[in-house]
């Protein structure tokens, strides 16, 4: 899924809790949004990876931040 316009990810948010194998792009020009994002998604990745694992099909999630050049 990708969000052009993310803001502080909530569709990044619901797209990692349905945790579907679905991916997310989220798309943000402000940075105090970027850091929002990230610290959101960090903690949703978080708790997801301490969650037992054993379900089939599952696979370990990522998530990586890109700043300005």
């Amino acid at each position: 899924i990708v969000d052009p316009f993310s803001g502080s990810a909530s569709t990044g948010a619901a797209v990692l809790e349905l945790g579907q194998g679905r991916r997310y792009v989220g798309i943000e020009r402000e940075e105090r949004f970027c850091q929002l994002s990230t610290t959101r998604l960090s903690s949703i990745l978080s708790a997801t990876d301490a969650e037992p694992s054993g379900s089939p099909g599952k696979r370990k999630r990522t998530a990586a931040a890109v700043g300005k050049r």
